[in-house]
């Protein structure tokens, strides 16, 4: 059955966004830019006294900070340097986030989300003790490294995107490519701890998305081998459960509120079950 004959795959005739047209953020990726700029404001507002939140936050390395505050490994990416730091990766974040979350489900995106930040600042601690940058104070703040890493898993999943770089509209595996090598160079020509924490980002996100494809479960095991019947089945009940998703959004928001993509994958989840049917028709 066509996704299109089912009974409720109808929706209402809203926007399905806000009123300037522009797509509703998803439930965690709202969450995080309400954090941000909570987080944001309240560095303002308490600058003058030293700063106590990013003070207790930002991700400082021994010996400057004891080794045992873990936790700044994730409260850095909630905090920002500037307007500008916040403004660009949080406007990533609003369109990059939602279609991973959409396609993955809010508890996989945001262990990504966390797992992107702590393999960027791993990438700065790793510049920082292994380069002669020690007249910089290593410090970082920023989820440019988070964000970074959405950018990688977007290039991988979904080709067809196109981002703004500059003012110019180009296909997102180049957007990608091109900021790795501006990255690479900052860190070869000037040793920028920052640039590596990007740079560790894209390739969190790149192993994210790739790994599971390859050793789902535990990392030390190999994936036992499936029959063809079995594998077809899978593909089957995962073209469903994403179907489903898709399908909610379209009663709550309406067709228009659809991406490319998504209407891309109805269609080819729509042909596969449609040949599936038939072959067993067939028997």
């Amino acid at each position: 059955m066509s996704w299109r004959d089912r009974p409720y795959a109808g929706g209402d005739d809203g926007l399905g966004g806000s009123a300037l047209g522009l797509p509703k953020p998803t439930p965690v990726v709202s969450g995080i830019l309400v954090a941000c700029l909570v987080a944001f404001v309240i560095s303002v507002l308490t600058r003058n006294a030293g700063g106590p939140l990013r003070a207790w936050g930002a991700l400082a390395l021994p010996p400057h900070k004891p080794g045992w505050q873990v936790w700044r490994w994730v409260t850095y990416q909630y905090l920002h340097a500037g307007v500008g730091h916040i403004f660009f990766n949080m406007l990533g974040l609003y369109f990059l986030g939602p279609p991973l979350e959409r396609l993955w489900g809010s508890r996989r995106f945001m262990l990504f989300y966390t797992f992107c930040g702590v393999v960027a600042g791993l990438g700065f601690a790793g510049l920082y003790w292994l380069l002669p940058v020690s007249q910089v104070p290593p410090i970082l703040v920023g989820a440019s490294g988070c964000v970074l890493g959405c950018v990688a898993a977007c290039a991988i999943l979904f080709p067809h995107m196109m981002l703004i770089l500059l003012v110019f509209p180009v296909p997102i595996r180049t957007a990608a490519l091109l900021l790795g090598i501006l990255f690479g160079l900052y860190v070869i020509a000037e040793g920028d701890l920052s640039q590596a924490a990007h740079l560790a980002g894209m390739a969190g996100g790149a192993a994210w998305v790739y790994g599971p494809r390859r050793r789902p479960g535990l990392p030390w095991r190999r994936r036992p081998r499936q029959g063809a019947w079995a594998r077809k089945m899978q593909t089957l009940q995962a073209d469903e459960e994403k179907v489903d998703r898709i399908l909610d959004k379209i009663r709550r928001h309406g067709m228009q509120s659809l991406t490319w993509w998504e209407k891309r994958f109805l269609h080819k989840a729509s042909q596969r079950r449609r040949q599936f049917d038939e072959q067993q028709s067939r028997r």
